[in-house]
C-alpha cells in the first residue's frame, strides 16, 4: 500500500470544511500568516476597543513570563467567566453551587477559587456557552476502539485565539520559518478522519512553515476500515525527502516515528542527513507497540543518529481536545506555560493546591474559549510545576508523571500501540 501523498494543488486545505465535520462559516484559506502579522493592536478590525482575552492573545512572546502580565489575564478570566456564567446555565449553576462570583478574582490567589469541571465530563456532555450555529470547528479525542471519546467545539473567536496561539508560540521557539517544507504527518488523515483532534491539530501546525511542498500521511484505512501504518511507504517517502534539499517536518504520534528509525536499523538503511531546518514535533503516543514506554531522551537520541536532526529541533506537545491549547517542549524537554494559561496542581484526595516542584493532579486555565466552558479543567494527569528552567525562557514549566485514577484512561497511546499492533 503506498503512502497517501499530496502535492500543493492537491494538499487539503487547512480551512474548516476538511477539518470538521460542521460547516465553516467563514472558512480559512491555507495561507501562512507570520507571526509578526498577530494583532498588537489595541483596537479590532472594525475600530472598537480590543477585549481582554484578546488582548491577552496577542502577546507576541507568550513564554516570557513577567508579573506584568498578571492583571490582563485576570481582567481575561474575568470577562470569559462572566461569559460562561451568563450563557452556560450548567456553569452557572455551578459558580452558584461554589458561591463564586467572578467579580472576586482579583489576584492569583484567587485562581484557585475558580470551579472547574473534571475533563470526563466531555465524554457524557453537550456543553455549550453560544448557539449552536455559531459552531464552526467540532473535534473528538482519538481514543481507543469502542471507548467514550471526549468532544469539543469552537466559534469563530475561539478559533482565531488558539490559531494566535500557536503561531506566536512557534515562532518564540524557532518553529517558524517562509521557506517550502515537505511533511510527513505520522496520524491521520484528515481527509478520512475528519473530526479527530490529532489529525486537525497536525494540519494546523503545518501553518508555521511557507507552504507545504508535499505531504505524506502515514495512516490511511484498509478494506475493513482499519487503521494501518504504511511502513514501507513511509520509509520510502523519508528518503526521497532527504534527497530533495527541503526541510523536512515529522508530526505526530511519536510511537510511529520510533518504529519507523528501529525499522531502517533492522533493514540496515543507511542514516539520513535532513536539511538543517527539518524538525520533529509529536504529540501522544509515547508507548511502543508492545505498550512499553519510550523515553524522551531516548527519542531524541535515535532521531539524531538516524535522521540527523540535532535534539534541541524535536519538540513534544502536551495537548487535550477538551482545552486545545498546546503545550511545547523547550529545548530541554520541559512543557512551558504561556501567559495566556496557568496551572495548578491538586493533591488527589483533599483537592488543595500544592506548591511548585509537588506532584499531583493537574488543573488548567485558560479564558480563551467562548463556545464551551473549558476556562477550568482539572485533568486526570498526574504533574508537577517547576520554574527557572535552563533554556532560558522565562514561563514556568510542567512535567507530566501519569495518569491517575483506577481504571486507566485510554488516550493516544494506547490507539496508536493498537494500530502498531495491526502493522
Amino acid at each position: 500500500m503506498a503512502t497517501p501523498c499530496v502535492s500543493p494543488t492537491s494538499a487539503p486545505s487547512t480551512s474548516l470544511s476538511t477539518a470538521s465535520s460542521c460547516t465553516a462559516n467563514s472558512p480559512r484559506s491555507c495561507a501562512i500568516t507570520a507571526p509578526s502579522a498577530i494583532r498588537k493592536s489595541s483596537r479590532t478590525d472594525n475600530g472598537g476597543p480590543m477585549s481582554a482575552i484578546d488582548r491577552l492573545f496577542s502577546d507576541p512572546l507568550p513564554l516570557d513570563f513577567e508579573q506584568a502580565k498578571d492583571p490582563l489575564f485576570l481582567e481575561a478570566m474575568r470577562e470569559a467567566l462572566s461569559h460562561h456564567q451568563k450563557n452556560s446555565p450548567e456553569f452557572a449553576s455551578l459558580c452558584a453551587e461554589e458561591e463564586f462570583d467572578p467579580s472576586s478574582l482579583v489576584d492569583g490567589e484567587d485562581l484557585q477559587r475558580i470551579p472547574f469541571l473534571f475533563v470526563n465530563v466531555f465524554k457524557e456532555y453537550q456543553l455549550l456557552s453560544v448557539p449552536k450555529e455559531e459552531i464552526v470547528l467540532a473535534l473528538t479525542s482519538s481514543g481507543t476502539t469502542g471507548s467514550k471519546k471526549s468532544q469539543n467545539y469552537w466559534d469563530a473567536p475561539s478559533l482565531k485565539r488558539l490559531d494566535d496561539s500557536v503561531l506566536s508560540i512557534g515562532n518564540q521557539l524557532g518553529l517558524f520559518q517562509l521557506e517550502p517544507t515537505n511533511y510527513i504527518l505520522f496520524g491521520y488523515d484528515p481527509r478520512e478522519a475528519l473530526d479527530v483532534g490529532t489529525a486537525w491539530s497536525d494540519e494546523n501546525i503545518q501553518r508555521l512553515t511557507g507552504g507545504a511542498k508535499e505531504v505524506c500521511y502515514v495512516l490511511k484505512k484498509d478494506a475493513e476500515g482499519e487503521y494501518r501504518f504504511d511502513l514501507e511507504g513511509t520509509l520510502e517517502a523519508l528518503i526521497r525527502f532527504a534527497a530533495s534539499n527541503l526541510p523536512l517536518r515529522l508530526i505526530g504520534f511519536p510511537s510511529f516515528m520510533h518504529f519507523l528509525v528501529q525499522a531502517m536499523k533492522e533493514t540496515n538503511t543507511p542514516p539520513l542527513s535532513l536539511h538543517p531546518h527539518s524538525a520533529v514535533i509529536t504529540g501522544g503516543g509515547w508507548k511502543n507497540h508492545r505498550g512499553e514506554e519510550i523515553p524522551f531522551s531516548d527519542f531524541c537520541q535515535e532521531l539524531n543518529h538516524q535522521l540527523g536532526i540535532l535534539p534541541e529541533r524535536i519538540h513534544d506537545i502536551y495537548g487535550l481536545v477538551e482545552h486545545g491549547i498546546p503545550y511545547f517542549t523547550c529545548s530541554k524537554g520541559r512543557f512551558h506555560i504561556p501567559s495566556f494559561c496557568r496551572i495548578l496542581i491538586r493533591r488527589p484526595g483533599t483537592l488543595e493546591v500544592l506548591p511548585p516542584g509537588e506532584r499531583g493532579l493537574m488543573q488548567i486555565m485558560s479564558p480563551y474559549m467562548r463556545s464551551v466552558p473549558t476556562i477550568s479543567l482539572l485533568t486526570s494527569d498526574y504533574a508537577r510545576v517547576e520554574e527557572n528552567c535552563p533554556c532560558g525562557l522565562s514561563s514556568p514549566t510542567f512535567r507530566i508523571l501519569g495518569r491517575g485514577g483506577v481504571v486507566k484512561h485510554k488516550g493516544c497511546a494506547i490507539k496508536a500501540a493498537e494500530i502498531l499492533g495491526r502493522t
